[in-house]
């Protein structure tokens, strides 16, 4: 195969091929790419072709005359800056109409194009929607409640508040959610432990334990002084304590305090779509409604903030983003010197004298664009930082968030303030004329107006160079993202000249995840670029077009080969991209508005008006009519019929099981260690360790994640079994990954598997109680399940909640009912050494109000997290 044969195969991939191995995600990103590539490239042609001769050809009959008087001494000067003769500045009189006709003609091209892309995303949706893997997915007929008011605090208050709306859909569970307390801090305190403790792990058994890596503890003034003990007895220690307080946090007795969110389950998805638009439009007063996203999907620190800690939250992030565009306005100012030396000419003889030279092009034409790009490199993450201050409570309304946010602070410093710093110097030098010429009031003011518009409209016209450069240096980005340039020098960097742990070695085989977010308000920038410059400087919008083009291969190649979708949402960032896209071309019309106005007169500006009205009446016609075919799903006749099926009595279990806190079952972190140090890491730690290799499908369990037991559940509704639908059960590694419990080797992102069509006739599997492999035990039958129940012939506490590799009895009462199935125990012998954990059994005692007494816990295998 020849070196360039991989082109042939991305140019090859068809979508259906992209859907497969991407998802909906990724090809809506290639339709929009798709969707500005041919706007751009249609409206580039007849502008290049129409409107460059109309600009180079046009001659000022005011200027004619002077050029013969001053002869030969103006040559130079004219011929300054050959690419603003192919731009609107220096056009006047009937040819301006061209520019004005080739705008009307853009915003059909675009209006147009959108219509036919948002046809083709609104199937791609429903598809996405239809899907097996969705409508077999827990989440998608599930719906989260926020903002509850204080006054329910039970399941069946809340139960009756939504009963209360006269919603058409009847709820099979309902749950509120409960606080954790201290335990969410615990878990991250156990993270950084682990960490610190691999780490010395690694360092000493590198060196074959002749050196002790230290640890500084109670540090002073800029982490100077301490006193210096033995890292990897201390870190012992501490993860000991830390590992005691979780055991007994989440085996405590105490009542938890009801929160301000809940969830509650519908029969199918088609269901729990019609009531969230429902309940879109109908305003509860005592909570808000919305599709639940998948349980890895909640920003679960947010979804506890009360009222006012989340308001107070989003004005601390508000004065954060306000801060940021401050400071990211020094680069911008620098840029903007070097781009406009030319105007300090007349104060430096330096700068006059080194105007007409090569390298003064070079240095003002390329040295912007790149203090530009390097003042970017650091602002999406700061900007994603400071977005989980805004108290979002899901991934997805984050992602929307950043893209609004983002595109917009672009589009504020590296456009706008960028293009009109320049102005406010011109506005200086106004006033000061009109103080010195002693105007009138009225007439300083007409004057100054004039003169600042004369100057946005003329600036924006220089910039139609700056801006061409820019695009070439994004079209060379795009070229680096392909070729990996960046995260080879990462990997090569840490492989040769850092230490690393196994840990790092797994973290750097995953697939990288690609940020849909920063991409799409990269490219709505360049679209940005590309539209308003349409009828101003139309070689400004070809070079755009080619980026397009480049974009789509490239970003088709990352997204088949490279990159992975962290938490598929079927393309929900669409109709953001939409409105930012019409809010551009608006923004077209009115600078187009602006020039005619200040070249002819103001009333003149009329013709410019309709298109900015068609934009107008395409948004609201996305908003109220393609928009809710967008949002939410609408299943056809067949469809309806083939989810008429019947629901067994497990709803409250398998509600409580994907969408209670997660820190309840989230499995503790172990230290990961080189497979050939296994046997001598016991020289020097005795706790659970995880070999390197170690993979997902080693160590998920194998028998039910949560045991599941009849309720009464849809028997207390009255509800007809024709119209509820099947609950599958699911296996364990199919429950673990929905929840994200154990990160996939293959995948690096969110992972919801479909219900595994087994036995329904399976209601009570058998449970068995964790053991020691070389432990005695008698089984005995459960009282309360009919289940068999093993127990230690020599302590009467089961061994699940018995402390292993040293670890102190927790001070707390244990559960006295522990399940797990025999087939999730791991041999003794084996290579993995594991330490088990706890996940929460939800109680079944009652389904209006929860029990209060101890929960009950079983083990669990861990990877790392």
């Amino acid at each position: 195969m020849s070196p360039w044969g991989w082109i042939r195969n991305v140019y090859q991939l068809r979508q259906d091929d992209i859907l497969r191995m991407a998802g909906t995600d990724a090809l809506v990103l290639l339709e929009f790419v798709r969707l500005m590539s041919i706007s751009l490239f249609v409206i580039a042609v007849p502008s290049c072709l129409v409107l460059v001769p109309v600009d180079v050809t046009y001659t000022d009959p005011s200027k004619e005359a002077s050029k013969t008087g001053t002869g030969s001494s103006q040559q130079g000067i004219n011929h300054k800056d050959k690419l603003l003769s192919a731009t609107i500045g220096h056009v006047d009189g009937p040819r301006l109409w061209a520019h004005v006709t080739l705008s009307y003609f853009a915003t059909l091209v675009v209006l147009g194009c959108i219509y036919y892309s948002y046809r083709k995303i609104i199937g791609l949706r429903q598809n996405y929607f239809g899907s097996v893997e969705y409508q077999n997915s827990y989440f998608s007929r599930t719906l989260m409640l926020t903002d509850i008011a204080p006054d329910i605090v039970t399941d069946s208050a809340l139960r009756g508040a939504l009963e209360s709306t006269h919603s058409s859909y009847k709820f099979c569970e309902v749950q509120l959610g409960m606080s954790m307390n201290n335990l969410p801090d615990l878990l991250a305190q156990h993270k950084q432990v682990v960490l610190h403790l691999e780490r010395a792990l690694d360092k000493a058994l590198r060196k074959n334990l002749q050196y002790r890596p230290m640890a500084v503890l109670h540090k002073r003034w800029y982490h100077c002084g301490g006193v210096k003990v033995d890292a990897i007895e201390h870190y012992s220690r501490e993860l000991e304590t830390i590992e005691r307080q979780i055991i007994s946090a989440r085996s405590d007795a105490e009542m938890t305090l009801p929160e301000t969110f809940g969830f509650t389950s519908l029969a199918n998805t088609s269901y729990a779509h019609a009531a969230a638009r429902y309940f879109s439009k109908f305003k509860p007063k005592d909570f808000s409604v919305r599709l639940a996203p998948r349980p890895s999907d909640i920003i679960w620190s947010n979804l506890t903030m009360g009222y006012k800690e989340r308001q107070k939250s989003r004005w601390f992030a508000r004065f954060l983003l306000v801060l940021l565009f401050l400071l990211n306005t020094i680069p911008m100012l620098l840029a903007a010197l070097v781009s406009n030396l030319q105007a300090f000419s007349t104060l430096s003889d330096f700068i006059y004298r080194w105007k007409d030279s090569i390298s003064f092009a070079t240095v003002t034409g390329i040295v912007p664009p790149l203090i530009s790009f390097a003042a970017a490199l650091l602002l999406p993450r700061i900007m994603r930082k400071i977005i989980i201050y805004r108290g979002v409570r899901t991934k997805q309304t984050r992602d929307l968030l950043l893209t609004r946010q983002y595109f917009v602070f672009l589009v504020l410093t590296q456009f706008v303030l960028f293009s009109l710093i320049s102005v406010f110097l011109e506005l200086a030098l106004l006033i000061k004329s009109s103080i010195q010429k002693k105007q009138s009031a009225d007439d300083a003011i007409t004057d100054i107006i004039t003169g600042v518009l004369a100057a946005v409209t003329h600036r924006f016209e220089q910039l139609s160079s700056y801006w061409m450069t820019w695009i070439v240096l994004r079209g060379y980005l795009l070229l680096f993202e392909l070729a990996q340039i960046q995260r080879l020098l990462f990997l090569l960097i840490n492989r040769y000249f850092l230490p690393h742990t196994p840990r790092d070695i797994w973290e750097f085989k995953k697939p990288q995840l690609f940020s849909y977010w920063m991409v799409y308000a990269d490219l709505l920038l360049l679209s940005a670029i590309g539209l308003i410059y349409a009828p101003l400087a139309p070689i400004v919008t070809a070079f755009a077009a080619g980026v397009f083009a480049l974009a789509y291969f490239v970003y088709k190649n990352q997204l088949y080969y490279v990159s992975v979708t962290k938490s598929e949402t079927g393309g929900r960032l669409w109709s953001v991209v939409v409105k930012c896209l019409l809010t551009l071309l608006a923004c077209m019309q009115i600078i187009l508005a602006l020039i005619v106005g200040l070249l002819q007169n103001w009333i003149k500006t009329i013709v410019c008006i309709p298109p900015i009205l068609f934009v107008v009446a395409f948004g609201l016609y996305c908003q109220f009519k393609m928009e809710p075919q967008f949002r939410w799903y609408i299943p056809t006749s067949m469809t309806s019929d083939a989810m008429k099926k019947f629901v067994r009595q497990s709803e409250h279990q398998r509600l409580e099981r994907q969408f209670g806190n997660p820190y309840l079952h989230q499995p503790l972190s172990r230290p990961i260690i080189n497979a050939q140090y296994m046997q001598m890491v016991k020289q020097v730690y005795q706790g659970p360790v995880v070999s390197s290799k170690c993979t997902a499908d080693d160590l998920a369990p194998k028998g039910p994640i949560l045991p599941i037991y009849e309720t009464a559940s849809v028997k207390s509704l009255g509800m007809d079994d024709v119209d509820l639908k099947y609950d599958l059960p699911r296996t364990s590694s199919e429950e673990a990954f929905e929840m994200d419990l154990f990160p996939s080797t293959e995948d690096a992102g969110d992972t919801d598997l479909p219900n595994s069509f087994s036995d329904p006739g399976e209601t009570k599997p058998v449970q068995w109680q964790g053991l020691s492999p070389s432990a005695p035990a008698t089984f005995e039958k459960s009282a309360d399940h009919g289940a068999l129940q093993a127990t230690n012939s020599s302590d009467s506490t089961p061994l699940s909640l018995q402390p292993r590799q040293g670890l102190a009895p927790p001070s707390s009462e244990p559960a006295k009912s522990v399940s797990i199935s025999s087939e999730s125990l791991l041999e003794e012998n084996s290579e993995y050494n594991v330490i088990q954990e706890y996940a929460y059994e939800p109680s079944t005692d009652s389904l209006s109000t929860r029990s209060t007494k101890a929960r009950g816990y079983r083990p669990l295998p861990n990877l790392p997290i």
